[in-house]
């Protein structure tokens, strides 16, 4: 069937909004605001003025150092305190003591030597590890109860 452009000429029905409220017709441009979804929430941040004069050079070193000073007591300094308490408890370790391995086997300490450990996980089951991942010390009777 051939298209025809009868269906140009003939007037449209109104339409609605899904309330029953004909749309207005749009003729030409919208001469509305468009909102952005967030603007009323943000308000719009502009460039200031720029300020006569530089700032004291000497500010920046003072936040510096008032910054590692922070750093050292917040994360340096209990650091330290941890990796030398491990070291010591590292270089206490007996035959058997009962321990844990940082990938958390538990078992009881067979023999030594300067770099390595064997550790007794089981009855005739033994396992070498670095002394380096010996990650706790437990105490006594801890093995057979587990």
């Amino acid at each position: 069937m051939p298209l025809s452009k009868s269906w140009l000429s003939k007037p449209r029905p109104a339409r609605l909004w899904h309330n029953g409220a004909p749309r207005p017709a749009v003729t030409g441009r919208i001469a509305c605001k468009v909102l952005k979804p967030m603007d009323f929430l943000i308000s719009s941040a502009y460039a200031q003025q720029a300020q006569g004069g530089q700032q004291n050079p000497l500010s920046f070193f003072i936040m510096m150092a008032l910054l590692f000073v922070a750093f050292y007591f917040l994360l340096i300094r209990p650091q330290q305190k941890r990796q030398k308490q491990h070291q010591q408890m590292v270089a206490e370790l007996s035959a058997g003591d009962e321990v844990m391995t940082a990938g958390g086997i538990v078992g009881r300490i067979a023999s030594m030597s300067e770099q390595f450990v064997v550790v007794e996980i089981a009855d005739g089951v033994k396992v070498k590890v670095q002394r380096q991942t010996i990650s706790a010390v437990l105490p006594k009777g801890t093995v057979d109860a587990a």
